[in-house]
């Protein structure tokens, strides 16, 4: 057999109908976005199409790629959902005393509330009576919003008490959870002595005030200073006027030292939540 022709320059379409479509698998595609995806997990849908265009050549769907590698990453969504029942039973397994609420309506998840035990006597017997409570969304493909209760441990490092997955911030979802809260420090059977004068710092209002109010009476809740400070300079060019009633609204002895009955630890911001929510 030997070569009568050779044709050097190709003419015929080398795509075809694929032109423009990317010819990699998905686990290639995943792979390369698992790393980026372990140090930068908020990174755009967008971003990672542009940059394995630049980096490979290849043009990719706007989010498979990055779904895909999230669920190799992570576990899927749908399965670990599924599993909140056998996650709850492990839970009582190995760390007896926690506490794990589902709260599901005809089998449909509606909201989960989770507490380890060793958090709470760690919180109860180890940490300032400080807790800091705040809201941040959940970056999945069904959203929702985690609200948590965060403390602070004899080192000054971040100590998780409790949290809550739902819907959306509202009154309704944070006095679901702030009573879940109650119960863990003053309504359950523990050798400990719960808490009395506890101090609760928040951020945006959304059914905190009122919840706070409702469930923990006896506590000092105090205000995140600079989301007020934040409100009055955005209400400074109303001639002053609205941004003094706004601050007014959230009572002195919330916010001022003055006028505060308890003892603040230094802690007039609620930064420490917003690590935890990174």
């Amino acid at each position: 057999m030997s070569i009568k022709n050779f044709e050097s320059i190709h003419t015929y379409d080398q795509h075809g109908e694929n032109d423009g479509n990317s010819r990699a698998s998905r686990k290639f595609i995943a792979r390369q976005i698992q790393v980026v995806l372990k140090v930068m997990p908020d990174l755009r849908a967008i971003d990672i199409k542009n940059d394995m265009l630049s980096n490979f050549g290849i043009k990719i769907n706007y989010s498979w790629g990055k779904e895909t590698a999230q669920q190799e990453l992570f576990g899927d969504d749908d399965e670990a959902y599924d599993s909140l029942r056998w996650y709850e039973s492990m839970v009582y397994a190995t760390n007896p005393w926690s506490c794990v609420v589902i709260d599901a309506d005809d089998g449909r998840f509606r909201r989960l509330f989770i507490s380890y035990n060793a958090c709470i006597e760690g919180f109860i017997t180890g940490c300032m009576p400080l807790l800091f409570l705040d809201e941040t969304f959940i970056k999945n493909r069904y959203r929702g919003i985690l609200l948590s209760a965060t403390g602070y441990d004899g080192n000054w490092g971040i100590f998780p008490l409790a949290y809550c997955v739902c819907d959306q911030e509202n009154e309704v979802n944070w006095k679901w959870f702030l009573q879940g809260l109650w119960t863990l420090l003053y309504d359950r059977k523990n050798p400990y002595q719960p808490l009395r004068r506890l101090i609760m710092i928040s951020d945006a209002d959304k059914g905190i005030r009122a919840t706070v109010k409702e469930f923990f009476p006896d506590a000092f809740h105090s205000r995140c200073v600079l989301h007020l400070v934040e409100n009055f300079k955005k209400n400074m060019k109303n001639f002053g006027h609205k941004a003094y009633v706004t601050a007014m609204e959230y009572s002195p002895e919330r916010w001022a030292n003055k006028y505060f009955p308890g003892i603040r630890y230094c802690h007039v911001t609620s930064n420490i939540t917003e690590s935890f929510n990174s």
